[in-house]
């Protein structure tokens, strides 16, 4: 529901639902990544910017995959760092990017060559 509301852009709805998402998952780091997204296309970048930070302090003490953390910080605006995960997520080989080509959380890095390039890497341009 998140994510259609938000793909609507309807976006007070769209955090009701993460927020609603966010206390059933236990602050799970999907919905957190979804959440950030959704803030951010609302124009929310501090907020968006503040999920991006707790994320980031969770991945000190406990795994956060680093595509989670890529669309995060594409959220908080913070294009380097979201290469970097990007990176780190085609070095472990991090299953959810094979989706970078198709799924809503990574469309904010698709237009980035850098991007791209870990995509053609994969085989999957």
């Amino acid at each position: 529901m998140q994510g259609a509301l938000h793909s609507d852009r309807q976006f007070e709805e769209a955090a009701a639902a993460g927020e609603m998402a966010l206390a059933l998952s236990g602050r799970g780091v999907y919905p957190m990544s979804g959440q950030a997204l959704i803030f951010a296309d609302w124009g929310k970048i501090v907020e968006a910017n503040s999920i991006y930070a707790e994320l980031v302090a969770r991945a000190a003490r406990e795994y956060i995959p680093p595509t989670v953390l890529a669309m995060a910080a594409s959220a908080a605006e913070e294009l380097d760092k979201a290469v970097t995960h990007l990176r780190e997520a085609y070095e472990i080989r991090d299953p959810v990017l094979v989706t970078a080509r198709r799924w809503a959380g990574f469309a904010r890095l698709r237009n980035e060559p850098r991007c791209e390039e870990i995509v053609i890497r994969m085989g999957l341009k």
